[in-house]
């Protein structure tokens, strides 16, 4: 048998090219008003391959009967930073998203039903991010977080709701390494900004590399339509990974 029908009937027997052994984890956010009042709830799937984040789809939860009303599916095989993703909420009719072309992508927006659904390009640079890719950028720098607390770094935010780009500064906030957790801040680079734009305040667990909570401002409205800030404290129920085998694709 020559080399070639070997690799071949090795790819149809494994699936190495198609399938993958991708690793599941479930995660689950509470998300509070200002009051302290439960606003909504979240649940997280996020799938991994080698250790390499690959999806990631957030779920939306109504507080009072569980019922799903919006989600966000993020696909990451292309772009680690800036993937391309799908947010919806059902409430308001409310869509955006990014749709990627080789080293551009495309914005989209639409704030309500009744609204015209916006597109706009932007070609990426290299230190561009979008939607969940944030919190992907987070976890890849996070040991830089915790050996310096005068660590800053800079990026390109690209917000599709906004069909803009904006410049944000990260900085440790405080590192407990003896509690085993950093608080890192997310900000308009400019101090200008900064006087009216709210800042983020995100922290998590050193060792496991996990988000435990979030404070700032919510990609959701209120019912009535009115922006505002959440807390949203995480859980993880399973602490094993699951394994599951599935398809690797890019959107």
């Amino acid at each position: 048998m020559s080399l070639v029908v070997k690799v071949l009937l090795t790819i149809c027997l494994t699936g190495s090219w198609s399938l993958a052994s991708l690793e599941k984890e479930v995660s689950y956010g509470t998300a509070y008003n200002e009051s302290g009042e439960i606003v909504y709830k979240e649940k997280h799937t996020s799938e991994f391959y080698q250790g390499k984040l690959q999806n990631l789809k957030t779920e939306y939860f109504l507080k009072e009967s569980n019922e799903s009303f919006g989600s966000i599916d993020s696909n990451f095989v292309k772009n680690s930073y800036v993937p391309s993703y799908k947010f919806i909420d059902n409430r308001h009719g409310r869509r955006a998203g990014i749709k990627r072309f080789d080293n551009q992508v495309l914005a989209y927006a639409k704030e309500s039903e009744s609204s015209i659904e916006e597109e706009k390009p932007f070609k990426l640079e290299k230190n561009t991010v979008a939607g969940q890719g944030l919190h992907n950028f987070l976890k890849v720098h996070l040991k830089e977080f915790v050996r310096d607390i005068n660590q800053e770094k800079k990026v390109s935010f690209l917000i599709p709701m906004n069909q803009d780009v904006y410049t944000f500064r990260i900085r440790s906030k405080e590192i407990d390494k003896e509690k085993g957790f950093v608080k890192i801040r997310i900000e308009a680079d400019s101090w200008i900004l900064r006087w009216v734009a709210p800042h983020i305040d995100v922290t998590y667990e050193i060792i496991s590399g996990r988000l435990i909570e979030y404070r700032g401002p919510s990609n959701l409205l209120t019912n009535d339509k009115k922006k505002m800030n959440v807390r949203i404290a995480y859980e993880y129920p399973v602490l094993k990974k699951e394994v599951a085998s599935g398809k690797i694709s890019s959107n």
